[in-house]
């Protein structure tokens, strides 16, 4: 294997790592800082320094199945996972959060920071709101008959007052002064995915089956593979700086929305695999 000399001791790097091959036969560090290394019959590696760091159980996140993430403020992050609960830290340390009422509802799907120092999150039976270091509202099946058979999979910020939350079961309600109202018409078949809001108040819903859903004024649109969207299972939505929405969809590539006009991005384009989960921009 290769073997590399950091804080006095020699620490190795081998197959269980990356490494192509253990059996090294060149090395080469070239001006960018990256490091070349020939094997006898396993091709040739690159070595650069890490821009990825993995966190699991050395750092206390002991739960596989993380469904959302996010982080408030004061630099917590806030990890849903399917199963396990939701864990609070920072990149050196998590740990599973809450008392027993919180942790019995243990499938969390969606985790969301809000403009008030909120943290949300939601998912089978169950919807908590955390803010000034304490619980200030929980919504389960005992007091909210909706979430009796349906788990919350997805919420955003309203950008007039309130909370929009989609379920498992394609459904859409408004939370605003401790009031849930449902959406009186269907916007979605399956789960809702993905829910993004314009500033003139526009709402848009990615569903695991029923392709993109625009509320406007009260009034829905559906878009699907009939007319124009590369598939009818959204797996996530991004709405940028200028206005343009992002479609992440499953299988079908990336899916853009600008001024009335989709345009689709696939591997063939140079996208790394077809099936896109998440949408960020960067600075």
């Amino acid at each position: 294997g290769l073997y590399y000399f950091k804080d006095g001791r020699f620490q190795a790097v081998t197959k269980q790592a990356g490494l192509s091959g253990d059996d090294i036969r060149s090395l080469l560090a070239d001006r960018e800082g990256n490091l070349w290394v020939g094997t006898r019959s396993a091709g040739l590696n690159r070595l650069a320094r890490r821009k990825l760091a993995v966190y699991g159980p050395a750092q206390g996140l002991t739960h596989d199945f993380v469904r959302g993430v996010a982080e408030t403020p004061d630099g917590s992050l806030w990890v849903g996972t399917t199963g396990g609960g939701l864990y609070r830290g920072r990149p050196e340390s998590f740990s599973v959060f809450g008392d027993d009422r919180i942790r019995f509802y243990s499938t969390v799907e969606a985790v969301l920071a809000t403009r008030d120092g909120s943290l949300w999150w939601g998912g089978s039976g169950a919807l908590f709101q955390w803010q000034h270091d304490k619980l200030a509202a929980m919504f389960t099946r005992t007091n909210q008959p909706w979430l009796g058979d349906v788990a919350v999979t997805a919420m955003c910020e309203d950008s007039q007052a309130g909370l929009w939350i989609g379920t498992a079961r394609g459904g859409l309600w408004h939370l605003r002064d401790g009031e849930f109202t449902p959406f009186p018409h269907p916007v979605a078949r399956g789960a809702v995915t993905a829910l993004v809001q314009e500033s003139d108040g526009t709402l848009w819903i990615g569903s695991v089956a029923g392709g993109l859903s625009r509320v406007r004024d009260g009034t829905v649109d559906s878009f699907s593979t009939a007319n124009g969207l590369p598939s009818n299972h959204v797996r996530t939505l991004y709405l940028d700086q200028d206005g343009t929405l992002w479609i992440g969809s499953g299988g079908a590539g990336l899916a853009r929305w600008l001024k009335g006009r989709l345009d689709c991005f696939t591997a063939r384009q140079g996208l790394g695999d077809d099936t896109v989960s998440q949408i960020l921009e960067d600075d």
